[in-house]
């Protein structure tokens, strides 16, 4: 497992208590209710049957005043990877709303269609990253349940302590329990018919990098759409996360243009970052298709520059 950090570059995020949902019961399950103990156990086998998931990558996340994007790679033999970007919140400014990516694999899907992974009080040198010195102290818990044939229910959550050379709690970081829900990613989606007016949907998918996203067409029509990324000649964390906001349709097509410059010019013998986002999608009844290309400019202090892109990176998400 290991840990990258970056910061989140979709403007400036606020706390949000994120409420945690209980796993969906199976049909069988439900069906079992009142029935006699021969049928109540073949409905549990039932159940575990139909929640082992077929092989695939199965992704998504969930929206807030902070999001939070999730996927889970069910590999052959029951073999799983996890890869969760997690924003946090803090007691202090300059943490507050640094991402924790996080990576596992080597992972099982149990024989009740279960995943799980905890990791207690890791020591990691990364607390500059959050802007204050000493070590981080980290626990990270992820659990997650396929309720049904493509379909999955997630919690996370990545605690932080911060502590200084002599042991002492100098601050702490939470990105609460996070309930998530995400969706097997289909090699082909057809967005179907346009929603009604006044009626709103969300989707879950992954990116042609494999990394997770969501979105939601709101009530008004508008689009909010969060993509994990990833770019390997900018400096720091090559993994981000960004999310786009009032979007709005025209001839049914969603489209933004969104221009990031990092670090802030008064920062001396830094890299300087330009990101440009481009994003296109269509959404339906039934999913959502598009592209996200982000193109990236690093200035180095010595003058040279590199350059880096996505290329079309080409979206793919279904309706719950």
């Amino acid at each position: 497992m290991s840990f990258a950090l970056a910061l989140a570059v979709a403007g400036t995020l606020v706390a949000a208590a994120i409420a945690t949902s209980a796993f969906a019961r199976t049909e069988p399950e439900r069906a079992a209710k009142g029935a006699s103990r021969t049928e109540r156990t073949l409905a549990r086998s039932a159940a575990q049957v139909t929640s082992l998931p077929k092989v695939g990558l199965f992704a998504g996340g969930v929206l807030g005043e902070r999001f939070h994007l999730l996927s889970l790679e069910v590999r052959p033999r029951r073999r799983a990877v996890i890869f969760a970007a997690l924003t946090n919140s803090c007691d202090f400014a300059s943490g507050d709303g640094v991402v924790d990516v996080v990576r596992s694999s080597g992972l099982r899907v149990t024989s009740r269609g279960t995943v799980v992974y905890k990791r207690a009080r890791q020591a990691i040198a990364d607390a500059d990253s959050f802007g204050v010195s000493g070590r981080r102290i980290v626990t990270t818990v992820i659990s997650a349940k396929f309720v049904a044939p493509g379909r999955v229910r997630a919690t996370a959550r990545v605690r932080s302590r911060f502590v200084d050379r002599r042991g002492r709690t100098v601050g702490n970081c939470d990105t609460g329990t996070v309930a998530w829900r995400g969706l097997r990613v289909p090699g082909r989606i057809v967005p179907g018919a346009e929603l009604p007016s006044g009626s709103s949907q969300t989707y879950y998918g992954a990116s042609a990098q494999r990394l997770p996203l969501v979105a939601q067409r709101a009530a008004d029509g508008t689009l909010e759409l969060a993509l994990a990324w990833r770019l390997r000649c900018i400096p720091g964390a090559k993994t981000r996360q960004t999310r786009v906001q009032g979007l709005a349709a025209t001839n049914g097509v969603f489209r933004a243009t969104k221009r990031i410059t990092e670090p802030a010019a008064s920062v001396r013998d830094e890299p300087v970052v330009t990101f440009r986002h481009s994003v296109a999608a269509e959404v339906g009844e039934r999913g959502l298709t598009g592209q996200w290309r982000i193109d990236a400019t690093v200035r180095r202090p010595d003058g040279t520059r590199a350059k880096c892109s996505t290329g079309v990176n080409r979206l793919r998400a279904a309706a719950w």
